[in-house]
């Protein structure tokens, strides 16, 4: 099957690619905001010498060792989209000149799957980390 890509279609995936860009930073900063909430509930079972049930401690293990994977693979995507970029700026120049979209249109939707993969590994994390805030 043939399939014919505009550059207003090309237009649509750029623009659905700084949307997904704008939503990962939100969920950054959601992480970041948990991640000081968690710091700050850990800080107050130690002043007061609390004892920390091993659920509780299990399900902050699993939460930091599943922050440490995505923080592994955040690095790897975030070589690949540089490097994804840097290919999407030349050939833009290419695609102008002689209309063939179908070669950008293969890396626009290389980054779009690797900004819903980086999403997904955030909304896992996330998760966690409100199911930690939540029980603390």
């Amino acid at each position: 099957m043939i399939q014919n890509y505009s550059y207003s279609n090309l237009e649509a995936m750029i623009n659905s690619i700084y949307s997904n860009a704008e939503i990962i930073q939100k969920m950054l900063k959601s992480v970041k905001e948990q991640e000081t909430e968690i710091t700050y509930k850990m800080q107050s079972y130690a002043k007061v010498k609390k004892t920390i049930s091993e659920d509780k401690i299990d399900l902050y293990r699993d939460y930091v060792s599943n922050k440490n994977e995505m923080e592994n693979q955040l690095e790897l995507y975030r070589d690949d989209l540089n490097t994804d970029c840097t290919v999407k700026q030349l050939s833009l120049q290419i695609c102008k000149t002689d209309a063939d979209y179908s070669k950008l249109h293969a890396v626009f939707d290389r980054i779009n799957s690797i900004q819903i993969k980086v999403m997904e590994l955030l909304c896992n994390l996330l998760c966690k980390a409100n199911r930690i805030v939540a029980t603390f």
